[in-house]
């Protein structure tokens, strides 16, 4: 028992003793062990990661009132703006941009608000563009018009004549703003016999 006590000291490793270099005044380790990192590395880098996790979650909050604002159609969102009950007039042919601000006046008219009664087209120079086209050899235009900003065309009713009157159709003259291009639009409903 006594030989094999002495065998567990012999192979167990020797502590590391501090050695004094001659001359040097200072004590070394022979066998280090590492430190633990600095604890303040350690809380920069939370801080740092809690910093970006805020700013992406306050970036996602703002975007989705941003995208909640413009999903408002214009008319709504110019009332909401405004704050009073004011009398939607859009599309009686007159652009109301001045108006009084008191509940059941007439809403504040622009092009955005508005694009109907606000766009700088007369329908004088809307025929003048017609002029030509498959629209008045087969009827002519009639005062009542549209225009559609997301596709920007004018959408102009037509009266036809007797010989192309289609049943259940009520068709308009087509005007594309940004191309050349003017085309008769049948607008039927339902199976219209030929």
């Amino acid at each position: 028992m006594a030989a094999r006590k002495k065998a567990f000291k012999k192979a167990a490793p020797e502590k590391a003793k501090p050695i004094k270099e001659a001359g040097a005044g200072q004590d070394y380790e022979l066998n280090p062990v590492e430190k633990p990192k600095s604890r303040k590395k350690f809380w920069l880098i939370a801080i740092l990661a809690a910093a970006v996790i805020i700013a992406i979650i306050f970036t996602f909050i703002a975007i989705k009132n941003i995208n909640t604002e413009r999903s408002l159609p214009v008319k709504e969102y110019a009332k909401a703006a405004i704050g009073i009950a004011c009398t939607d007039k859009c599309g009686d042919f007159e652009c109301d941009e001045v108006v009084c601000m008191a509940d059941g006046c007439p809403c504040s008219e622009n092009y955005r608000t508005c694009p109907n009664d606000c766009h700088a087209e007369g329908f004088e120079k809307l025929v003048k563009l017609a002029k030509g086209s498959e629209c008045l050899e087969k009827g002519e235009l009639k005062e009542e018009y549209a225009f559609n900003p997301e596709t920007r065309t004018w959408w102009i009713n037509m009266k036809m004549k007797p010989e192309f009157e289609k049943q259940g159709c009520i068709p308009a003259c087509v005007i594309y703003e940004d191309e050349d291009k003017i085309e008769l639009n049948w607008r039927c409903t339902g199976l219209s016999p030929e």
